[in-house]
């Protein structure tokens, strides 16, 4: 049989909960999951995506990924939980969480690299686990008004090749009228990349850049290997980074 939703808002949140759940599981370096044929026939290319994603070491990995955003574990905002429980897995801001990444991670960096939450909240219930519906806050921002104009990233190191190109798919806010590019190093020049003009349409889009033989030495600002320039006008939201390794030319 087949799911059925009457209810486009319903397939939203069903949709939006087990791509939210596959994240963290990927993040967690799962290598097997056991999924209902049902579900999968729902979401094929989302499927076949975490098909590739399921490795534990970045070194067999073909792709390192984040997804940027603000997220509430609810798991650890119950007050039932004694503190002393809580023990090391307390930190400041709990029960929210920065980003879902693997491999890949975005950092704030002082002096121009600080960025701020996105404008996306989505409340979920699908499953209906609790009566309060999760929230989230999807995307990270830059902070124009405050001279913060970067978004950086971090490889990691295990991930890395020096010898081979790399592709790197941002997807991010159509919003406003930025014109905005990717740097990264290589040797010791600092590449920038086509820029991409925000046309303000509103939609979430996708953009593909080719980063040739980067040096991913942890060389810009925060010990960081690749950074997102804002132009340096107006403000640009990224939701998800993917950065995928190109086959050696033969």
């Amino acid at each position: 049989g087949s799911l059925e939703f009457d209810d486009p808002s319903v397939r939203d949140e069903f949709e939006y909960s087990v791509v939210r759940s596959n994240l963290v599981s990927l993040q967690s370096r799962m290598n097997y999951m056991y999924v209902k044929p049902t579900v999968i026939a729902e979401m094929p290319e989302h499927w076949n995506w975490v098909r590739h994603n399921l490795s534990q070491l970045p070194e067999q990995s073909t792709e390192a990924w984040a997804t940027l955003g603000h997220y509430r574990e609810k798991f650890f905002e119950r007050d039932k939980l004694s503190l002393e429980w809580y023990g090391s897995h307390d930190w400041i801001g709990r029960p929210w969480i920065t980003n879902t990444e693997k491999f890949l991670v975005q950092r704030d960096v002082c002096n121009g690299g600080q960025t701020q939450v996105g404008t996306e909240n989505r409340t979920y219930n699908w499953l209906d686990i609790e009566d309060e519906k999760m929230w989230n806050i999807e995307g990270r921002q830059t902070d124009r008004s405050n001279n913060q104009d970067f978004i950086y990233l971090d490889v990691e190191s295990g991930f890395t090749t020096s010898t081979v190109d790399y592709e790197l798919v941002v997807t991010y806010v159509d919003v406003g009228t930025a014109t905005w590019s990717i740097e990264y190093p290589q040797s010791d020049c600092l590449i920038s990349s086509e820029t991409v003009q925000n046309t303000n349409t509103g939609e979430v889009m996708s953009v593909r850049f080719t980063l040739e033989q980067p040096s991913f030495t942890d060389s810009l600002p925060g010990g960081t290997d690749i950074r997102i320039y804002n132009g340096g006008q107006s403000d640009i939201e990224v939701r998800m980074l993917r950065l995928i390794k190109q086959p050696v030319s033969e």
